[in-house]
């Protein structure tokens, strides 16, 4: 029944929220108490909405059903209206959408980042209302003990938005100065990450890019999961002499996971690229192109093997855990554990190009990585040594607070930085680039596809034909 299983669920996110504390032994990697709430929500809510065909009115009246039955059971009640909601939020229009490509992982991550606040802020009033331990209380009044060292819990999964700050920012100089383009909020974020996030992040790695190229540079950057194309479309407009491709490949939380099982043309058809799309066209960039593909061990392994950088600038903000992610079965194919795996993923990565600016993810997500080597920039670190080739840390650019603590790094090679590929090298990387007019091309097409009762003009021909043997 739905209250045992929210009783699991509970149980996960009490012990995520103490594992990542420190105050309770470890049994198990912290992570695999987010891994296990995961893989049971999925199957609840993507279940519930295929049950009752796509149709947003039969899960609101299913799932006020479920929750009647739990009214007089406290918080299992709370957190059953709290699923409905999120699920219902979730939905769109189009019971067929709904039905074969609903979102059930953001529904599941909103859910489980406000199941874990919800216990952090009950333990911390539980922790203010008991006294301290007897033996802690002797130690206080011991005059000139030293207190025990405190441990800083890295910010979990459960604490959503806060501050970010540009860490490099100078006198009267703002982040929102350095905008090549304004565009609309609503448009760009997602999960509750705040506007302020993506302009400080700009505003960041655009102060060292001036410096690396100028404004007239001629240069190209990949930007790995380009999402919506926020940082694209910025680069591509305020450095018209760039070659910008976003690689959007919809496997992680911000565009969905419809790459995971989904075509080529699906993953064009996300919220994401279409939304990049447009804004290209409206902008009328030539120097911005979308790539939709899923990025993983083998095709990163495969565009490193080619002995030269494909770009001169690379950013990978907030989206290496999900190419970790869809990598597994592949480091495991050659004989190597998840951390292993990873390390050689971010090695990999960084061949791919001489200047990477780089955003990873705090616990509970990279786990294994951050069992193995505690902090994102040793972690970084350990990476480069791995390629064999002197690289340089710059940062953190940029410390934003969503789902923790994320840093914007800036690592590039030391000396001479070798030599891109050409643009039209770049470009030819990948197997379908999408830019300015293509959605206008498809409308064009769509316009062109004969509505019910028309004839194409070939038909037309043949049908005049028909007539005139008639007649004759």
């Amino acid at each position: 029944s739905l209250s045992l299983v929210e009783e699991e669920w509970r149980q996960e996110a009490l012990y995520f929220s103490s594992c990542s504390a420190g105050t309770i032994p470890q049994d198990r990697p912290c992570g695999e108490a987010s891994t296990a709430f995961g893989k049971s929500c999925d199957t609840i809510v993507s279940a519930v909405v295929k049950a009752s065909s796509g149709q947003r009115d039969n899960v609101d009246e299913y799932m006020r059903d479920v929750c009647r039955e739990l009214e007089k059971q406290d918080w299992r009640h709370s957190q059953c209206l709290s699923l409905s909601s999120q699920i219902l939020a979730g939905m769109k229009e189009d019971d067929y959408l709904n039905r074969e490509h609903f979102d059930a992982e953001a529904v599941c991550f909103k859910l489980w980042s406000d199941m874990v606040k919800e216990v952090e802020s009950t333990q911390a009033s539980q922790a203010q209302s008991e006294p301290l331990p007897i033996q802690q209380q002797q130690q206080q009044q011991q005059v000139g003990s030293t207190p025990p060292p405190v441990r800083t819990a890295p910010v979990s999964a459960g604490s959503a938005a806060g501050a970010s700050v540009w860490t490099g920012a100078h006198g009267n100089v703002t982040a929102e100065s350095r905008m090549a383009v304004s565009l609309p909020e609503a448009e760009f974020t997602y999960i509750e990450r705040p506007w302020g996030h993506f302009v400080n992040r700009w505003a960041a790695m655009d102060v060292e890019i001036e410096k690396m190229f100028g404004l007239e540079g001629r240069f190209s950057m990949l930007d790995l999961g380009s999402c919506c194309g926020f940082f694209s479309l910025q680069a591509a407009v305020g450095y018209k002499q760039a070659a910008v491709i976003g690689v959007e490949g919809s496997v992680g939380i911000g565009n969905g996971t419809t790459g995971l099982q989904g075509t080529e043309d699906e993953i064009v058809q996300t919220k994401a690229i279409q939304t990049h799309l447009r804004w290209i066209d409206q902008l009328g960039l030539t120097n911005c192109a979308v790539a939709p593909e899923v990025w993983d061990f083998r095709r990163v392994c495969s565009l490193a093997s080619l002995g030269a950088p494909i770009a001169d600038v690379m950013l990978s903000l907030s989206v290496i855990h999900h190419i970790d992610n869809v990598s597994v079965e592949q480091y495991e194919a050659d004989g190597m554990q998840h951390v292993e795996g990873t390390l050689q993923l971010m090695a990999k990565l960084l061949q791919l190009a001489p200047r990477h600016f780089v955003e990873l993810p705090d616990r509970p997500w990279m786990e294994h990585m951050y069992q193995a080597y505690g902090t994102a920039r040793a972690f970084l670190g350990a990476a480069a040594a791995v390629t064999g080739q002197s690289w340089s840390f710059q940062g953190p650019l940029c410390i934003s607070q969503w789902y923790g603590r994320r840093e914007v790094w800036l690592i590039s090679r030391t000396g001479v930085a070798p030599q891109a590929i050409p643009p039209k090298g770049f470009k030819a990387l990948f197997s379908r680039t999408l830019g300015l007019g293509y959605l206008k091309g498809v409308q064009q097409q769509v316009a062109s596809f004969p509505r019910q009762g028309q004839r194409l003009p070939q038909q037309q021909q043949q049908q005049q034909q028909q007539q005139q043997q008639q007649q004759q």
